[in-house]
């Protein structure tokens, strides 16, 4: 399976930026995922990938063939780039059965009907929808559906797969069923995926790689765990779940004071903090789930914050807590039992491990 390069790729519509200089490789046999809120310019990449939209600039590369070029234009049309795509919408024929909807890619490539239905049979074992030849879509449900289109998708033996959403449209739990077998298939055939969302738990659980989308610019990129753990940007902090994001000003390599001159500390930083000085401003991050309660034998020292329970949340897996700290509110999530009630007065850690240092954005 090639991998896809992407170079200074750009969409324009008037004076409107709607992918800028994009540059990124989706590796071969893996899953890419680009990740971003809506208008973000994602859809528009892969389907410039695809060849269903045109770029304004920028060259794209599938394995060593360049299929679009800077001042030159398309050199491969979209049906000879041999991608496969799956988009939000099923798109199945209602009046078709199930067979007919996956065989219909092979019967425009005037595939013989032996082979069709070897294909066809191959694709329904592979999505799990073994026995349902003969249904009609109506009479299969969201997620059957999706796998149909899966299926479809697949069945003339694309070297690329892009996804654009297409769990959007399922239930909760559906789309973890789901999300989990996309990845089995993946998995299982190789193939490399490029798959687009907005969904931030779905990305981190079903990809290789992480490319976080915002305004058509790339903000940060790197395997899941990656991105979640160390944001580069107050952005991508905020984007990937809840975050505590604090204004500081910064004061050494493993220091800052907050705005009352309380001071924090970290124990390590994986992007650099050099390029601070001090007197700098900086946020500070940390996510609820990294802060902890404790008991009087912290003392006052750094990371040790006292304030009081302004209100709690029962959320069934935890508890929060909102924490008015002098100048901060702080957002806590308690996963065990016997926590403050509210009003009470309470030392709250921030765990020196988990205190991100990000820059201070205009």
């Amino acid at each position: 399976m090639p991998d896809v390069k992407v170079k200074n790729l750009r969409k324009e519509y008037g004076k409107k930026v709607v992918v800028d200089n994009l540059c990124f490789t989706a590796e071969n046999g893996k899953l890419t995922t680009l990740l971003g809120p809506s208008g973000s310019g994602k859809s528009t990449a892969i389907r410039m990938i695809s060849g269903l939209e045109t770029p304004s600039g920028g060259d794209i590369w599938l394995g060593g063939r360049e299929v679009f070029k800077e001042d030159v234009g398309e050199l491969v049309p979209s049906e000879k780039r041999n991608i496969g795509m799956v988009f939000q919408s099923y798109a199945l024929w209602p009046h078709k059965s199930v067979a007919d909807n996956i065989g219909f890619p092979l019967r425009v490539r005037k595939t013989n009907k032996v082979d069709m239905l070897q294909k066809v049979k191959k694709c329904l074992d592979l999505v799990n929808l073994s026995g349902y030849e003969n249904r009609l879509p109506g009479q299969l449900s969201g997620g059957e559906q999706q796998r149909v289109a899966l299926a479809r998708a697949l069945v003339y033996e694309p070297e690329i797969l892009l996804l654009d959403e297409p769990l959007a449209n399922l239930d909760a739990l559906i789309r973890e069923q789901v999300r989990f077998e996309l990845l089995e298939i993946q998995r299982r055939t190789g193939i490399t995926m490029i798959y687009v969302t907005h969904d931030q738990s779905e990305a981190m659980v079903i990809s290789d790689l992480v490319i976080i989308l915002n305004e058509g610019k790339i903000m940060q990129e790197g395997p899941p765990h990656e991105v979640f753990d160390w944001p580069k940007s107050m952005f991508v902090a905020n984007f990937l779940g809840v975050n505590n994001i604090i204004p500081a000003v910064y004061q050494s390599q493993n220091s800052a004071t907050i705005n009352d001159g309380r001071l924090i500390t970290w124990d390590y930083q994986k992007y650099t903090s050099d390029r601070f000085s001090k007197g700098d401003p900086v946020y500070l991050s940390i996510r609820p789930n990294q802060i902890m309660f404790s008991g009087d034998e912290r003392g006052n020292g750094s990371n040790v914050l006292k304030g009081k329970v302004m209100k709690e949340a029962y959320v069934g897996t935890m508890t929060e807590y909102w924490i008015e700290s002098g100048c901060l509110n702080v957002r806590v999530q308690w996963h065990r039992g016997g926590g403050p009630g509210v009003g009470e007065d309470v030392d709250i850690i921030f765990d020196p491990t988990y205190v991100r240092l990000l820059p201070r954005e205009e």
